[in-house]
């Protein structure tokens, strides 16, 4: 008896999550840190308002003084100082 076993090359529907497709605007694969923090708040749909806030939702962003136009603008911190604290360290 012989069995004979293939590997076969599977291509994948998509790189990357549909939120992370819509926010970079192309289907690229996309790091660990993106996958697990962009648009991952929930933002509508809640069920109910909190009870000792009635008149704001849960993540109502009127309940920080801190206004960003975008809070989803900070990158992956490795990038910038990581690796290159690595490299730096491994050269001394």
């Amino acid at each position: 008896m012989n069995i004979d076993i293939q590997a076969e090359a599977i291509t994948p529907r998509r790189q990357t999550f549909s939120h992370i497709a819509r926010r970079f605007g192309v289907d690229k694969p996309a790091s660990r840190y993106e996958e697990a923090t962009f648009d991952v708040q929930p933002v509508t749909n809640f069920h109910y308002r909190p009870t000792w806030d009635p008149e704001r939702e849960l993540f109502d962003p009127r309940r920080t003084a801190v206004e960003m136009a975008d809070w989803y603008s900070f990158r992956d911190p490795r990038q910038f100082y990581y690796a290159t604290y690595n490299i730096n360290r491994a050269a001394m």
